[in-house]
């Protein structure tokens, strides 16, 4: 079912709508001999529109359930909504940068287009919550580099970060908020 439900992205959703389906966990059983009665796996969908989302969440279902149909077999299918992705207003990335440029070195400071694709994110952020309603942007801090000793990317289970550089959000953040109420 795993390799099925990668046919969703590479032949069902448009190149154009970025939609990402990650199988994270996979378990059945405990012994080699044995076949399980019943086996889990769990997984994530990220994508920039609901649209996209229903649709994925449509055709993991159906593939989940034909596939177990398949072996006379049964399933059950549950999809937990998680956060909607996080969408930048133009407007205020470019004046939070203009404020972030006025406390911080220019080569401190990369715009999401440069980092992400023309500013959108696909992570699973509850801030996205807030940029449904209202215009909004998301920063990130940079919180350790590789030769300081930082080796790992978030998420892995050996993460460390350098949290000399929360004092340094702090006065991002504000900074921020005083450039865009002066405005």
């Amino acid at each position: 079912m795993h390799i099925a439900l990668q046919t969703i992205n590479s032949r069902e959703t448009s190149p154009l709508e970025t939609s990402i389906i990650t199988i994270g966990v996979m378990e059945g059983g405990d012994i080699g001999n044995v076949i399980p009665d019943k086996a889990i796996i769990k997984g994530t969908i990220r994508t920039f529109t609901r649209k996209n989302r229903a649709f994925i969440h449509q055709r993991l279902k159906e593939i989940a359930e034909n596939t177990a149909a398949t072996y006379r077999a049964s399933c059950d299918v549950r999809i937990l909504n998680g956060c909607p992705s996080i969408d930048c207003d133009p407007e205020v990335v470019e004046n939070t940068g203009k404020a972030l440029r006025l406390m911080l070195e220019e080569d401190a400071c990369i715009s999401m287009d440069q980092m992400f694709m023309g500013g959108k994110i696909l992570f699973s952020e509850d801030f996205s919550y807030i940029t449904e309603k209202c215009p909004g942007a998301i920063i990130l801090l940079s919180a350790g580099h590789r030769d300081e000793g930082y080796s790992y990317p978030l998420h892995h289970p050996k993460v460390r970060f350098d949290e000399e550089i929360l004092p340094i959000g702090a006065a991002v953040h504000a900074q921020s908020a005083l450039y865009y109420l002066g405005r």
